[in-house]
C-alpha cells in the first residue's frame, strides 16, 4: 500500500556513534572500557564493532570490581544509577596511580549523579560526558529510550527528568527530519512535554506538506493500563513475557535451545534472523505451524540443488538460497523451534491457563466480577502465582473502577496470608497510583468497550483485518485511539472519558485531513509517530504494523521502554528513591 520513500532513522545511530567516537579519540593514551551490563547491550545496539577499534581491553563494572589495567585512561560507560556512581567513586578513591578517568553517563548526567560524585571528592579526577543516544532504532518502525524503569520512576519517584529526555529526543528528531506539522497529546505527562516543546499556549500545528513525519502523538501509559496487564500472545510479546527482551536480545538457557553452553544470547533484531522479523507479529496459535513450514521450505529448496536446467533457473535458485542465508537460517529455525516449544510448555501450565481464562470475562462482561473473584480466592496456592494474581486484581480494578470493599478486604487478607506481610509495601504503592483500589463510583469501561469496539468476536488469526487479533479478540485501547484520530480526529466526547487531559491542534479535522491527504500527491509515505510515555507492549507494536498495511500510513512507535504485565506489577516494589529535579 505504500508509494514513495520511507523515513530512515539509522541516522540517529550514526550521530551517537560519531559523538562517542570523536570524544574517545580526544582522550589521551591507551584506553580501557569499563561498562555496566545494561549499557553494554545499549552500546552494542548503537556501535556493535566500536569496542575492538578503540580500547585495549573491555571490563564489566560490578559493585565490588577493582580495576587493574595498563591503559592510561579508564573510561566508564554507565547509566545514571546511584549504585554505579558509588562504585566509580570507590574505584577512583582507591586508585594510587596516575590513571586518568572519564565517564559517559547515559542518557545524561543528573543533579543527583553529580552530587554523589561531588560528595565523594572525585570530580577533579573524572571527566564526564554524555552519549546522545536518546532514541535507539531497533527496527525501522521501533525507537526506544531503553529506560526500563521509566514508568515506575515517573509513578513512584516523580522523576520528571525522563520527560526532559523525551523532549530532547523529539527536538533531535525535528532537527534531523524537520518540524512535525501536527502534534497531539493525551495524558498529563504527554501534555507537559508538548507544552514544554511548543511553549505555553504555543500552536500545535504548522503547515508543512514536505515534512518527513506528518503527525506526532504523545500518549501516557496511564491512558491504557489494561493492555499491558493482559497476557500477550503474539510471538514477540510472549517472548518478552517469559524471557524479557532487553535491547533487542534475550538470554536463554542453553539446554532449552539444545546448545552445550550454559547461556545463549539471541539477538532478535540481527539482520540474519529473518525468521523473527517475519514471525514476531503472529498470534502464537499460528507459530506451531509457521516454523515447521519454514523448515520444510528450506529442506525442499536444498533438495533442488543441481536440478536447475537453465541459467535463469540457476540464478533463481541462488537467489532463494541467499535469501535464506544458509547455514545461519538453519540455526535460527532450530533455535526458534526450541524457543516456541518452551513458550508453548509454559503457556500450557495449569496456573497460566487458569489466569488466562479469566481475562475474557473481565474485559467483555460487566456482571461477572463476583464469579472472577470467587475463582481467584481458590487460586492462592503456589508462590509463583503471585504476579498472575496481582495482574488479575489490577485488571479488575481498572475495568470496574475498583473492587467492592468487602470483596477487596477478603482478597487482600488471602493475599497476605499466602505471600506474607512483606508484600504490604507493594500493595500500598499499587493503591497509591490507582492500579488497585476499592470501588467508589461506576466504571466507564463498558462505554469505552462499546464506542471503541475493544472486543471483536470471531477474529481471523491467519489473515487478520482488525488489530484485535493480537489478543484473540481484544483490541488495545491505546491503538484504537490512534485509529480514531486517523478516521475522525480527537474532538469526540468519547476521548474525554479516557483518563488524562488532551491537546489537539486548532481546527483539527481540517488540518489533519490536509496534512494526511496532501501527502498522497507527494513521493513520501505518510508517517505518524506515536510516542508512549511509560512504555509500550510488543502486542501494541504488532497492531501498528497491521494498521500500516490496512491504512497505507506508516506508523512508527517510539517509547521510553518496553513493558509487560509482570514488569509493570513487579516494579512497584523496593524503596522509593529521592530524586533531585533539574
Amino acid at each position: 500500500p505504500f508509494i514513495g520513500f520511507e523515513v530512515s532513522f539509522s541516522i540517529l545511530k550514526e550521530y551517537a556513534k560519531t559523538i562517542f567516537t570523536d570524544i574517545i579519540k580526544q582522550l589521551p593514551g591507551s584506553k580501557a572500557l569499563v561498562i555496566s551490563k545494561d549499557m553494554h547491550k545499549i552500546l552494542r545496539s548503537l556501535t556493535p564493532k566500536l569496542e575492538k577499534d578503540l580500547f585495549i581491553e573491555v571490563l564489566t563494572l560490578t559493585p565490588d570490581c577493582s580495576i587493574m589495567t595498563k591503559a592510561s585512561t579508564v573510561l566508564f560507560v554507565v547509566s545514571s544509577d546511584f549504585g554505579f556512581m558509588k562504585t566509580i567513586a570507590k574505584i577512583i578513591q582507591e586508585d594510587k596511580t596516575k590513571t586518568m578517568f572519564a565517564a559517559f553517563i547515559c542518557p545524561r548526567c543528573t543533579t543527583t549523579t553529580l552530587e554523589i560524585l561531588k560528595q565523594a571528592k572525585v570530580l577533579e579526577r573524572l571527566s564526564i560526558f554524555e552519549i546522545p543516544y536518546e532514541l535507539i532504532p531497533f527496527r525501522k518502525d521501533i525507537l526506544s529510550l531503553e529506560q526500563p524503569d521509566g514508568f515506575h520512576d515517573l509513578m513512584l519517584n516523580y522523576n520528571f527528568e525522563i520527560l526532559a529526555d523525551v523532549k530532547n529526543s523529539l527536538s533531535r528528531l525535528e532537527y534531523f527530519f524537520g518540524k512535525i506539522p501536527l502534534k497531539y497529546a493525551k495524558g498529563k505527562w504527554s501534555c507537559t512535554i508538548l507544552e514544554s516543546l511548543m511553549g505555553k499556549g504555543g500552536a500545535t500545528e504548522t503547515e508543512n506538506l514536505s515534512a518527513n513525519i506528518d503527525v506526532l502523538v504523545l500518549m501516557d501509559r496511564t491512558v491504557d493500563l489494561v493492555t499491558p496487564l493482559l497476557n500477550q500472545i503474539t510471538y514477540a510479546g510472549l517472548i518478552d513475557e517469559i524471557f524479557g527482551i532487553k535491547c533487542g536480545r534475550i538470554e536463554v538457557e542453553g539446554k532449552i535451545l539444545e546448545e552445550t553452553s550454559e547461556k545463549v544470547i539471541m539477538d532478535l533484531y540481527n539482520e540474519n534472523d529473518l525468521l523473527f522479523s517475519d514471525s514476531c507479529d503472529l498470534n502464537f496459535n499460528l507459530i506451531k505451524h509457521y516454523f515447521p513450514a519454514k523448515r520444510e521450505e528450506m529442506q525442499e529448496l536444498l533438495s533442488k540443488k543441481g536440478t536447475a536446467e537453465s541459467l535463469a533457473e540457476t540464478k533463481e535458485y541462488m537467489r532463494n538460497i541467499n535469501s535464506l542465508k544458509i547455514p545461519k537460517a538453519s540455526a535460527a529455525i532450530r533455535h526458534h523451534l526450541s524457543l516456541a516449544i518452551e513458550l508453548d510448555r509454559i503457556q500450557h501450565q495449569k496456573n497460566v491457563q487458569f489466569f488466562a481464562s479469566l481475562e475474557p470475562y473481565m474485559i467483555q462482561e460487566e456482571d461477572l466480577q463476583k464469579s472472577v473473584i470467587d475463582k481467584l480466592l481458590s487460586a492462592f496456592s503456589l508462590p509463583e502465582d503471585k504476579f498472575l494474581i496481582l495482574r488479575t486484581l489490577c485488571i479488575l480494578s481498572q475495568v470496574q473502577n475498583g473492587i467492592p470493599k468487602d470483596q477487596y478486604t477478603v482478597l487482600l487478607q488471602k493475599y497476605f496470608q499466602t505471600f506474607g506481610v512483606s508484600e504490604a509495601e507493594r500493595i500500598m504503592k499499587l493503591e497509591r497510583e490507582g492500579l488497585l483500589k476499592v470501588k467508589d463510583s461506576s466504571s466507564v469501561w463498558g462505554s469505552l468497550r462499546e464506542s471503541f469496539k475493544l472486543v471483536v468476536p470471531d477474529v481471523n488469526l491467519e489473515n487478520p483485518a482488525d488489530i484485535s487479533y493480537v489478543h484473540s479478540g481484544y483490541a488495545p485501547l491505546s491503538v484504537r485511539l490512534i485509529e480514531r484520530l486517523v478516521a475522525s480526529g480527537w474532538t469526540s466526547g468519547d476521548i474525554d472519558k479516557i483518563p488524562g487531559p488532551k491537546r489537539v491542534p486548532a481546527n483539527e479535522k481540517i488540518v489533519l485531513k490536509r496534512q494526511l491527504e496532501g501527502m498522497e500527491a507527494k513521493e513520501k509515505i505518510r508517517t505518524i509517530l506515536v510516542y508512549y510515555i511509560g512504555g509500550v507492549t510488543y502486542s501494541e507494536i504488532s497492531c501498528y504494523r497491521l494498521l500500516s498495511t490496512i491504512l497505507g500510513i506508516k506508523f512508527v512507535v517510539a517509547t521510553t521502554q518496553f513493558l509487560n504485565g509482570e514488569h509493570l506489577v513487579n516494579g512497584f516494589n523496593g524503596q522509593v528513591q529521592t530524586i533531585h529535579h533539574i
